[in-house]
């Protein structure tokens, strides 16, 4: 289904009709047990399924009055945003932080973990993703700097079939680029067998 309403310009119809928002909630909760997590999945606005984790000891969603109220009171909020896509191979994998400053809230992120002992969430989600999804092994590593490296595959990268699809190769890595409805555009690094 997924396949044909992209060939056919309509993946919006498919996924908003036959694709359950809350599908990787069950699987999210049960890797981080004990912790805060949620649904935030809008596919009016993305092709992407988006959990959040809290890794500050707050029990409440982003824009809510108790989760402000925990900001304001504490001056600092750690979270972990992930995004898998709908209909490409990836996953991203973005820190979060909330910070008061000048009485003004402040949002930052990060690929890396912005406190060393956060770093292992991300870890161990790129760990149960690898074992549940064959293919999504699609992880920018520590040090490798995805958005030069994305900028530089849309710009030298060879098209997919679809203008709007890039492949490209360096130093035996294989990067997929493909932009967005809005002309932004995303890259990730793809196992060759099956990319």
């Amino acid at each position: 289904m997924i396949e044909n309403g992209c060939k056919y310009k309509d993946c919006k119809y498919s996924i908003l009709n036959y694709i359950s928002d809350d599908f990787w909630m069950k699987p999210f909760k049960k890797w981080f047990p004990n912790m805060f997590s949620y649904n935030r999945t809008d596919f009016r606005h993305s092709a992407c399924f988006t959990m959040y984790l809290n890794l500050s000891p707050v029990q409440h969603e982003i824009g809510t009055e108790e989760f402000k109220k925990y900001l304001m009171d504490n001056g600092i909020c750690n979270l972990l945003r992930v995004d898998i896509s709908v209909i490409s191979f990836y996953v991203n994998i973005k820190y979060i932080q909330y910070v008061v400053i000048d009485e003004n809230i402040e949002i930052f992120d990060s690929r890396t973990s912005f406190i060393s002992e956060y770093a292992k969430y991300s870890d161990k989600l790129r760990k149960y993703i690898q074992e549940h999804c064959l293919q999504m092994k699609s992880f920018w590593s520590e040090g490798e700097n995805g958005v030069a490296l994305t900028q530089e595959a849309w710009v030298n990268g060879k098209s997919a079939g679809n203008p709007k699809i890039r492949t490209y190769e360096k130093e035996g890595m294989k990067i997929k680029v493909y932009m967005g409805e809005k002309g932004s555009i995303h890259g990730y690094p793809v196992n060759t067998k099956g990319a």
